[in-house]
């Protein structure tokens, strides 16, 4: 069990809390426990939240100075100040006298274990890193939305949903949402239903990337598709997933210039019926001849990879080069 969760039942908390690490959603849900713990309801005197643009060492140290308003502390909440990745040796020195009349939470994004800083609220309070649980406990979270929901899902749609999703908790919570809203009264979510609804993580950074093509962003283009590469997806599926997106979005753009309905454009296409307008929308950035050349190009350096021609990561990073330029 996380120390954490050891003081929120227990109620006996440290005096300063670090929360960090890769998965947002367990740092928001450990910051708002904390807070709904320490903070009585209305009392607005003897809270204070400093983000990163309004950070200050001085004004910390000093709000934490300052005693508590007809109350036995108050509390500090610094979010993503960039304390912990840089220089921050007042706050450093202030720790070690921190007044028991304060509770000083960060939530931070960028973290350097080296730092004294981080080193001194190990020490003297709880530094937590929050990482991705492992898919049992995963299982267990999302099992227990889904039982509420008047629901339960078969193996295989477990399977797929969490290929699809497992990520981000943030990812995987927004995408139950929408599962149970399109499951609604039915007594299963099956493996067809995930198939519909759910956007897997590398094809939602595909739609990023086409949006940032549009846009002529290289830069958003290359820090997608490293993104991408940082995940293991190879090189080559990047290539036929943008490939058959260009290949959607065009066909998308010529049934909606003929009228067509919905339904069948989103039967041809297998593009769920509420996102046709968000691809509609992408579509409109291009002319048909564009999507063409960009399909054409595409399927050019395809073969060219598949024949041993040219070095997949090397074409695909002068395909998304002039892409974007």
């Amino acid at each position: 069990m996380r120390t954490i969760d050891s003081d929120l039942k227990s109620k006996n908390f440290k005096h300063i809390y670090l929360l960090f690490g890769e998965e947002a959603y367990l740092i928001r849900q450990y910051k708002h426990a904390l807070l709904s713990a320490l903070v009585p309801e209305g009392d607005e005197m003897n809270f204070t939240r400093y983000r990163e643009k309004d950070f200050d060492e001085a004004a910390v140290i000093e709000t934490a100075d300052t005693l508590p308003f007809f109350a036995d502390y108050r509390v500090i909440l610094v979010e993503n100040s960039g304390c912990f990745d840089k220089k921050c040796d007042a706050l450093s020195d202030y720790i070690d006298h921190m007044a028991d009349t304060v509770y000083l939470i960060f939530a931070e994004d960028k973290v350097d274990k080296r730092k004294s800083l981080f080193k001194k609220v190990q020490k003297l309070g709880d530094a937590e890193e929050m990482k991705m649980p492992e898919e049992a406990t995963l299982k267990r979270w999302m099992g227990k939305r889904i039982r509420q929901a008047g629901l339960n899902i078969t193996m295989s749609a477990w399977a797929s949903f969490f290929a699809r999703t497992g990520d981000s908790m943030d990812n995987m919570s927004n995408e139950m949402d929408k599962l149970i809203s399109y499951c609604e009264g039915r007594e299963a979510i099956r493996e067809e239903d995930v198939d519909a609804i759910c956007v897997s993580w590398v094809e939602d950074k595909i739609f990023d990337m086409i949006e940032a093509i549009a846009d002529k962003n290289p830069k958003r283009v290359m820090d997608l598709y490293r993104d991408m590469l940082l995940k293991r997806e190879a090189p080559l599926r990047i290539l036929v997933l943008l490939r058959s997106q260009f290949a959607r979005l065009l066909t998308l753009k010529e049934m909606s210039r003929r009228r067509e309905k919905d339904t069948e454009i989103s039967k041809r296409t297998r593009i769920p019926q509420f996102y046709l307008g968000k691809n509609l929308n992408l579509a409109k950035n291009f002319s048909t001849e564009e999507l063409c050349g960009l399909l054409t190009r595409a399927g050019d350096l395809e073969a060219q990879i598949k024949t041993g021609r040219i070095r997949e990561q090397t074409g695909l990073e002068m395909l998304m080069v002039s892409y974007s330029t």
